[in-house]
């Protein structure tokens, strides 16, 4: 798909090149993200001292991430551990803090519309279409996320779970300090490349 009906012919091989890794980037994200929810739910557990087999259910009850994360908050609030545990859970607060920021790019992922975008004969490559009208994109704080955009993405959604896992397996020092300190670096967007304008409004814009 193109913002122009008919790219030009010289385009075309670019384009079909772009899908596959347009796909693949769309297919890593969100399943890094699944794995993301489950190191949140391994951290409902171990907050909760419960199984694993029994925290799942309750954990993934919740059909919205909204729910999971405010049982793993109320869990991390009101559950009484001991004081070796305090950065244990500092960890698994700010990650799920951290998650809930990104949680919106997981959304973007799994309910727009991947498109090889076009401008005149310039290819601006794998993109996502913001499910917002074109005439109001300025107005929203949408982005257009690029295949490289969705990569990043899927790094840090594994890297944030790696983390949360690794905290919950150590039971306190200098490690899990480090730990702590490397999941509050974590960025507020899990990408750094997107297009802050919708691919109609800049093709209309170098009509003009």
């Amino acid at each position: 798909m193109s913002t122009k009906k008919t790219p030009p012919d010289s385009l075309k091989p670019k384009i079909d090149a772009e899908w596959p890794a347009l796909y693949q980037a769309i297919g890593e994200a969100i399943a890094a993200w699944a794995g993301l929810e489950h190191a949140l739910a391994s951290a409902f557990a171990l907050t909760l001292n419960i199984k694993d087999g029994l925290a799942d259910p309750i954990f993934f009850s919740a059909r919205a991430f909204n729910g999971k994360r405010d049982m793993l908050m109320a869990a991390i609030k009101y559950a009484k551990l001991p004081q070796k545990h305090v950065v244990r859970q500092k960890i698994f607060k700010s990650g799920c803090n951290a998650a809930s920021r990104w949680y919106p790019v997981r959304n973007k992922l799994a309910h727009e519309l991947p498109t090889v975008s076009t401008v005149d004969d310039e290819m601006l490559g794998g993109t996502l279409i913001p499910n917002v009208p074109t005439d109001d994109f300025q107005s929203h704080v949408e982005r257009t996320l690029t295949t490289k955009a969705i990569k990043e993405s899927a790094e840090n959604f594994s890297l944030l779970g790696k983390l949360i896992y690794e905290a919950g397996e150590l039971s306190g020092g200098t490690l899990l300090e480090k730990l702590l300190q490397q999941v509050r670096e974590l960025p507020d967007r899990p990408y750094s490349d997107s297009l802050d304008i919708h691919p109609v409004i800049l093709a209309r814009s170098r009509q003009q």
